[in-house]
C-alpha cells in the first residue's frame, strides 16, 4: 500500500507542471478535456481491477487530477475580468472545500470495506466535470505559437521523481541512507541539466520569464502551505491508531474517526474563501498572506499547547483550515497580477507543484519524528505534540514571508512583477480577458498586443 500512495503522490507532482505548460500552448479547454479523460480511465481501472500492478498503473494515470484546480484557475483568469474574479474565486474555492469535505466522509464511510467502491465516486465526478467543460468552456480562438519541449519535460519529470521518492520513503529508507542520498545527488545532476537545456530552448517547458522575484516568493509560500495542509493529515490517522481513547468504543475504525475529526475544519474553513479574495483586494498580498500565516500559527498553537484531547484535535485543524481557504481565495487574484496571461497555466501549475513539494517535506518530517522511538518503545502523545510543532514552524514561516518579502497594500499589488508588459498592475487596472477582445483590437492596441498576440485564450 505504501507504493500505491507513493505512485499517486509522485505522479500528481510530475503531471502538474507538464499539464500547465500544455494548457498555455494548446488551450485550457483542450487540456482540461484530455486531463479529465485520462483521470476517468484511471479511476475506472482502479474501481474494477483486482490486479495490484494494474492498480498502481491506474493510480499513476489518475495523477493529472491534481492539476485540475490549477487549470480551472487559469481558465477563470483568462475569461473573467478582474471585477468578477472575486466572486468566481470564492465560488471555486468553496466548491473545493465542499468536495474535500464529502471526500473525507466518503473515504471514511467506505474505507473499511472494498476499497474499489471508493473509486466510482471520482468516476462520476470526472464524467460530470467533462460534460460541464464541453458545455460551458468556450473553444479557443487562437493558438499560441510554440512547440512541446519533450527533453525539458523528461528532465523535469525525472528530477521531480528523484527528489520526491526519498521524501515519500523517508520513514522506511531514512534520509541519510545510501538510496536516499543517491536519489538526491542524481536529482541535483538532472535538474542542473534541465536548467541548461531550458536556457537553450526557444519554447522551454519552464519559461525563464517566470523566474522573477514575485513568482519565486509565491512558490515559496505555496511550499509552506502544502506542508501546513499535510501535517494534520499525516499525524491524525497515526495518532488515533496508537491512542484508542481518542477513538472511543464505537464500531468505527481509526481511519473513519480521523476523517470525522478533520471534517468540521473543512466546513468551517469555507468562510475563509471569500475573506481571502477580499483581503488581497483591500490590504494587498502582504496583509492577506500574513493573515494566512497568523491564523495558521493560532491553529497549530492550539494543538501544541493544549492537552491532546478530542476538542484540541478538532479546533486546531479547524482554525488552520480557515487559513488554508483564505490562501485559496487570495491565490488566483495574486497570480493574475504577477504573470502575463499567456503564462497563467504554467504559473498556476508551479504553485500547485510547490504545494506538492511542501506536502512531501511535511510527510517526511512528521514520519521521521514519529519513528524516532526504539523498537520496543510506544509512541506517546508527547511525540505527536512534537510532530504538530512542524505545522507551527511552517505557519510562522508563512507569516514571516508575508511581512518581510511582500510589500504594499490595497490595489497597489506591489508584489506584482511582469503582470502586463513587464509592469506591476493593480487588479482593477488589468485589461479585460483577451478572449473577449476581437483580433483587430489586439493588433491595434500595443498595450495588449504582446500579451494576446498568438496566444490561445481558451
Amino acid at each position: 500500500m505504501t507504493w500505491v500512495l507513493t505512485a499517486s503522490f509522485i505522479s500528481s507532482a510530475v503531471y502538474t507542471p507538464i499539464v500547465g505548460r500544455l494548457s498555455d500552448l494548446f488551450g485550457h479547454r483542450r487540456v482540461l478535456v484530455a486531463t479529465l479523460v485520462v483521470v476517468l480511465v484511471g479511476s475506472i481501472i482502479c474501481a474494477t481491477t483486482t490486479d495490484f500492478a494494474f492498480f498502481i498503473i491506474a493510480r499513476v494515470l489518475s495523477g493529472p487530477a491534481s492539476s485540475l484546480y490549477a487549470l480551472a484557475s487559469s481558465t477563470l483568469q483568462h475569461h473573467l475580468p478582474a471585477r468578477q474574479m472575486n466572486r468566481a474565486t470564492a465560488l471555486m474555492s468553496s466548491c473545493l472545500g465542499v468536495g474535500g469535505g464529502f471526500a473525507l466522509l466518503i473515504a471514511g464511510a467506505f474505507g473499511g470495506g472494498d476499497y474499489r467502491v471508493i473509486f466510482w465516486f471520482p468516476v462520476a465526478c470526472a464524467v460530470l466535470a467533462l460534460v460541464a467543460v464541453l458545455i460551458a468552456v468556450p473553444p479557443a480562438r487562437q493558438r499560441r505559437h510554440g512547440t512541446v519541449d519533450v527533453l525539458g519535460g523528461f528532465l523535469l519529470s525525472a528530477g521531480l521523481v528523484l527528489v520526491l521518492l526519498p521524501l515519500s520513503q523517508a520513514a522506511r529508507w531514512g534520509l541519510g541512507s545510501a538510496r536516499s542520498l543517491g536519489c538526491i545527488v542524481a536529482a541535483v545532476v538532472v535538474l542542473a541539466a534541465f536548467a541548461v537545456v531550458e536556457r537553450r530552448m526557444s519554447s522551454p517547458m519552464l519559461p525563464l520569464r517566470l523566474l522573477h522575484r514575485p513568482m519565486i516568493v509565491a512558490t515559496a509560500i505555496a511550499v509552506l502551505v502544502g506542508a501546513m495542509t499535510f501535517v494534520p493529515l499525516v499525524i491524525l490517522p497515526i495518532l488515533l491508531q496508537v491512542d484508542p481513547p481518542l477513538v472511543g468504543s464505537g464500531p468505527a475504525s481509526p481511519l473513519v474517526i480521523a476523517f470525522l475529526y478533520l471534517f468540521p475544519g473543512t466546513i468551517i474553513g469555507l468562510v475563509g474563501t471569500p475573506v481571502g479574495s477580499r483581503l488581497i483586494q483591500r490590504v494587498g498580498p502582504r496583509g492577506a498572506l500574513t493573515a494566512v500565516g497568523i491564523t495558521g500559527v493560532v491553529g497549530a498553537s492550539l494543538v501544541c499547547a493544549l492537552p491532546v484531547t478530542e476538542w484540541a484535535l478538532i479546533v486546531g485543524p479547524a482554525v488552520t483550515s480557515i487559513a488554508l481557504y483564505v490562501y485559496y481565495g487570495a491565490l488566483p487574484l495574486q497570480i493574475v497580477s504577477i504573470v502575463d496571461r499567456g503564462d497563467l497555466g504554467m504559473a498556476n501549475s508551479l504553485i500547485s507543484l510547490g504545494r506538492w513539494v511542501g506536502a512531501a517535506v511535511a510527510t517526511a518530517s512528521t514520519s521521521l519524528v514519529l519513528t524516532t522511538s526504539g523498537p520496543g518503545d510506544a509512541l506517546t502523545r508527547d511525540n505527536f505534540r512534537t510532530a504538530f510543532v512542524i505545522g507551527l514552524v511552517v505557519s510562522i514561516g508563512i507569516a514571516a514571508i508575508g511581512l518581510v518579502f511582500l510589500r504594499g497594500r490595497g490595489e497597489d499589488m506591489s508584489l506584482a512583477g511582469p503582470g502586463v508588459n513587464g509592469r506591476p498592475v493593480p487588479l482593477k487596472a488589468l485589461p479585460p480577458p483577451i478572449g473577449d477582445l476581437t483580433t483587430d483590437i489586439v493588433v491595434r492596441d500595443n498595450s495588449t498586443a504582446n500579451v494576446g498576440e498568438g496566444v490561445d485564450h481558451d
